[in-house]
């Protein structure tokens, strides 16, 4: 078999949207299309997606997952990938700047999940019917630049997984912004608003994460029935700034059996209960400013259950309507 043929019926048999790969001539052309699975591949212009930058590149960002190496750099032009991804090795995918790449998930599926450390996503705009970005068991998982919104449930979802997100924004969420269970969890000039979540957490729902930093991190204008900015649940959460958020109880955030760190939280809003923050089964704020937020019923800066405490920190400026 010449190079030819040989290069054809290898594209052939992997089912590669390479577009490097010859085009078959009329004598191989039935053979091709008997061997090649009809699909509705869009096709991007040469060099649109690439391996470590190597023309012609690929035909699907699948495709050239697939085919990289560890430590590969997928790099997107300005274009629009319909197709949800799963990423299994350790790679950086890098999209054009000002979030003008766009991976949209297949109808009803994830946009990109994620089962390998090591793997940045950087300068994207994920969009996805369900979760947008999903990591399972991922260690070194760094989200950069990304923009994440309006998807069908959660905009990232974390599982046993340690994350870094930086630079990136998380909006219009029907569930949490950000899902994160037995995580470590790192946020940085990110933005968390405008999520609304039926249930609990608008911006943030963690549970049994073992380490979450939120920095300086902004969590504003979200809204949950329980929780408006996030809902806590048997971690230690450093840092972060909540305010103008909203909830039946616990405007800024819901603590249960959680312990919130050198937070601040200001002007947010309960219809019942605890303004600022509503706490439970041992829940407790360290070195936390509490100021300026109100509740319909009770506890206009913090509503404390069973063994909870406060510490000696103010609650300034809070009252109950």
């Amino acid at each position: 078999m010449n190079d030819y043929l040989l290069r054809l019926a290898l594209c052939a048999a992997l089912g590669i949207g390479l577009l490097g790969c010859p085009e078959a001539d009329d004598d191989d052309s039935a053979q091709a299309d008997d061997d090649v699975a009809d699909d509705d591949t869009t096709e991007y212009a040469e060099g649109c997606i690439t391996v470590n930058g190597a023309v012609p590149g690929y035909a699907r960002l699948q495709d050239a997952v697939f085919m990289a190496a560890d430590g590969d750099v997928i790099n997107l032009c300005a274009d629009t990938f319909v197709g949800s991804v799963t990423v299994d090795r350790p790679l950086t995918i890098v999209g054009a700047a000002d979030g003008a790449t766009v991976v949209e998930g297949d109808t009803n599926e994830m946009a990109i999940t994620v089962t390998s450390p090591d793997v940045t996503l950087a300068q994207l705009t994920v969009l996805s019917s369900r979760n947008a970005v999903v990591a399972e068991g991922a260690s070194g998982l760094t989200l950069d630049h990304l923009t994440v919104t309006e998807s069908g449930q959660f905009g990232l979802s974390l599982s046993n997984s340690v994350a870094t997100v930086h630079g990136c924004l998380f909006s219009g969420h029907p569930f949490a912004a950000i899902d994160a269970q037995n995580s470590v969890l790192t946020l940085t000039s990110s933005e968390l608003l405008d999520n609304v979540a039926s249930g609990e957490g608008g911006a943030l729902y963690l549970a049994s994460c073992s380490d979450v930093d939120l920095g300086l991190q902004q969590v504003h204008g979200n809204e949950a029935a329980t929780g408006g900015g996030a809902f806590l649940q048997g971690q230690r959460v450093d840092g972060g700034w909540f305010y103008g958020n909203y909830a039946e109880d616990g405007g800024g955030a819901y603590l249960d059996a959680a312990t919130l760190v050198g937070t601040l939280l200001t002007e947010n809003l309960a219809s019942a209960a605890g303004g600022g923050v509503a706490m439970d089964n041992g829940a407790a704020l360290l070195g936390c400013d509490v100021q300026l937020n109100i509740a319909r019923s009770g506890g206009g800066g913090a509503l404390q259950g069973d063994d909870c405490s406060t510490g000696a920190h103010p609650l300034t400026g809070a009252r109950t309507t």
